[in-house]
């Protein structure tokens, strides 16, 4: 848990101050790298909390400014983005957009409507808390507007594959969440199983197919 408060000055002075909200474990934090070309006064807010929605809303409490951008830890930004998230105005958000698909990598909202939407979902541990923000923002009418996902590089660091405790987590999530929201909001509804196949994780993509089936019949 820290909180970095650092100041930078760009050419663009008229413009207020924003909140870079990033959550992490890491000691390095790979996006840290691509702030110096952000055009306006900002703060740097890291969240070691567990647990993703509980860490996210803890960083937001602790922003001083009006305007949150909750960030990966692990990308590198193109300069044109910061265009898109200064001009996010009130009663919409952002976030980037993959494949017909919402995502947090980069979102950006004003403090007043993060809050009125209820922030993240504490209980959120693992995977899904920027699906369900998404869900609950539009159900309170905010405007959602996307940010284009080649205007970020995701540069992962160099790990170890989740823990099959971690990968039996979020299939728990994703299916409580298919069963809350898909029928009503499709465009949230994805299940990347092939992602693990890709990278060769053969058992823990067995184990999450089980689970994800045994979680589906257990709360029909």
């Amino acid at each position: 848990m820290s909180l970095v408060d650092k100041r930078h000055y760009g050419e663009t002075k008229n413009m207020k101050a924003i909140s870079i909200i990033i959550t992490t474990i890491k000691d390095k934090i790979l996006t840290l790298e691509s702030l110096e070309h952000c055009p306006v006064s900002y703060e740097v807010v890291l969240s070691k909390k567990r647990g993703l929605g509980f860490a996210r809303n803890w960083g937001a409490e602790q922003a001083k400014n009006d305007l949150f951008v909750f960030l990966d830890d692990d990308l590198r930004l193109r300069d044109e983005i910061w265009q898109e998230i200064m001009n996010t105005q009130k009663g919409e958000f952002k976030m980037t957009f993959d494949k017909g698909f919402p995502i947090s990598r980069v979102m950006a909202i004003h403090k007043e409507d993060f809050w009125r939407v209820g922030g993240f979902d504490r209980q959120i541990r693992f995977t899904g808390e920027d699906r369900d923000f998404y869900v609950r923002a539009v159900m309170k009418g905010m405007r959602f507007k996307k940010i284009p996902i080649n205007l970020t590089i995701h540069q992962p660091h160099l790990r170890r594959s989740k823990n099959i405790h971690v990968a039996i987590r979020a299939t728990s999530e994703n299916v409580q969440f298919v069963h809350k929201y898909a029928g009503r909001f499709p465009e949230v509804l994805r299940i990347d199983f092939f992602d693990r196949l890709r990278r060769g994780q053969i058992r823990t993509l067995l184990i999450q197919v089980l689970f994800f089936y045994y979680y589906l019949l257990k709360w029909h």
